[in-house]
């Protein structure tokens, strides 16, 4: 028996792919891109998860059940995402300064 899935089983998951692909974009900048610019990787990062968030506010009151019941999306699981992606952001915020400030002490030996 071959399992069907609809659009709002993908609804469900919305936050989580936009942060699963664009992880992978900014892997990917950051293996091929020439400038390597953290500060931009950074900043792509955060505004990925500010999307992401968007995201987890437009499920609020929706209380979903997606794939067969696997997976449900209530109130309770959206304000617990909505507080990792806060946590996540920050540490970004605090990883660029960190970053910056290993690159001009490494540049100077």
């Amino acid at each position: 028996m071959i399992p069907t899935f609809s659009s709002a089983d993908f609804f469900a998951i919305l936050p989580e792919l936009i942060v699963f692909i664009m992880g992978m974009v900014v892997l990917l900048f950051d293996l091929f891109g020439t400038g390597r610019s953290t500060r931009n990787l950074a900043y792509l990062t955060l505004i990925t998860l500010l999307v992401a968030a968007y995201g987890e506010v437009l499920l609020l009151g929706g209380n979903l059940s997606a794939f067969g019941g696997i997976l449900v999306s209530d109130d309770y699981s959206v304000v617990f995402e909505l507080i990792f992606l806060t946590v996540s952001a920050l540490t970004v915020l605090v990883s660029m300064r960190f970053l910056e400030d290993r690159q001009a002490g490494s540049s100077t030996r």
